[in-house]
């Protein structure tokens, strides 16, 4: 290279370094409505609908709180289009505490103060441009729900095909619908739990919920003779992971306190939300493996029940599968309307069964209640 062409190519370099520290501005980040100087304010910033998404921020950083606010200041940053999330650290373990169904259990804001019924805000509602240096960034700082929780009452039902053959084409459960999410403790229809521990993303409960399956021999001649399967009461543990873009997977193992089916089920399940506006629809997907104890309740003949149109029969463990939808409903703030149904596939150590006559069973749940303490999110 010869010296005319290294100075030009020094000259630009520098030219290119000089525009871009003359053009590179401090943002100035203020976090309030903090209510005490306990722990930190981890603050994250993001240049892209993606990386807010996927939880990668360009920088972050946690910051000490003096007089219930916390200052911080990202030097020589770029102009562009930004988006801040801040949380109050409160135990400082450096992590976003969340509920077991994934609610925020510490204050959480956002840039521009956004707020959303249905998990984060979305990032066109909290990006802003620091061109030419943007004026200093106030976030406040919110709890989701109240100290106290959030409670909702109000009426649901559970409705499911019967597998059972002969049987009525339906089976129907109305009941009490009750909603409750806590600092540990939650309860959402005939599910509850308590969470034991765990750090942002992972959650592990202790959780419990109803069975509703049931089979009647004043169903069907078909049935008569056979032994009354009653719904009953589960509990397990449940691995939770709160993933990004609002997907979430668990893991869960349950058994039967109640001592009807004296069996055991671990199930797998991923749904994804999408919101719209006041609207949260979530696509789902549930894989069930059910003990042999089980099984035999729901689906099996015993010796002393047998006939010879309906032999003696032993499932052993079986499996079901299916997708699902749920959608949950706030456009009449503040009652809640969820409703679901999903398509269950039975497994083959079900449909040989001599009492079943389906191979899939169409199932779902709608519930209406009013909340107090405050909206959902996430």
């Amino acid at each position: 290279m010869s010296g005319k062409l290294r100075f030009r190519f020094v000259s630009l370099a520098a030219l290119g370094l000089i525009t871009q520290l003359a053009v590179a501005e401090p943002l100035r980040v203020r976090v309030t409505g903090l209510r005490s100087d306990d722990g930190t304010v981890h603050v994250a910033l993001f240049d892209s609908e993606q990386a807010f998404a996927d939880r990668k921020p360009l920088r972050e950083a946690d910051v000490p709180i003096k007089d219930g606010e916390a200052k911080w200041v990202a030097d020589d940053l770029p102009p562009g289009r930004y988006a801040i999330r801040a949380y109050h650290d409160e135990n400082g373990n450096r992590s976003l505490d969340r509920t077991g169904i994934g609610i925020p259990d510490e204050p959480v804001g956002y840039s521009n103060n956004a707020r959303s019924k249905f998990g984060p805000p979305r990032y066109d509602d909290i990006a802003f441009s620091n061109e030419g240096g943007a004026d200093e960034v106030v976030i406040r700082t919110e709890r989701v729900v109240s100290p106290g929780g959030q409670f909702g009452a109000g009426f649901a039902v559970v409705y499911s095909e019967s597998p059972y053959k002969g049987a009525d084409s339906y089976q129907v459960w109305p009941f009490p619908s009750l909603t409750y999410f806590g600092k540990r403790f939650f309860i959402f229809g005939p599910r509850m739990g308590y969470i034991l521990g765990g750090t942002d993303p992972w959650t592990l409960s202790a959780i419990g919920q109803v069975r509703f399956r049931a089979l009647d021999p004043e169903d069907s001649d078909f049935l008569e003779g056979m032994d009354k399967r009653d719904p009953t009461f589960e509990a397990g543990l449940r691995l939770r992971w709160n993933g990004p873009k609002r997907i979430d997977v668990s893991v869960s193992a349950s058994t039967d306190v109640l001592d009807q089916h004296n069996g055991q089920d671990f199930s797998f399940d991923i749904n994804r939300g999408f919101r719209f506006e006041q609207w949260m629809i979530s696509p789902s997907f549930q894989l069930l493996w059910q003990s042999r104890n089980l099984s035999q309740y729901y689906y099996g003949v015993s010796s002393k029940e047998a006939r010879p149109e309906r032999p003696e029969y032993d499932p052993g463990a079986t499996w079901t599968y299916g997708p699902g939808v749920n959608v949950t409903c706030q456009v009449f703030d503040p009652w809640t309307i969820i409703a679901s149904v999903g398509l269950e596939f039975l497994g083959p150590g079900i449909t040989d069964s001599p009492v079943v006559d389906q191979h899939a069973l169409v199932r779902g749940f709608f519930g209406i209640s009013r909340q107090f303490g405050g909206p959902p999110g996430r």
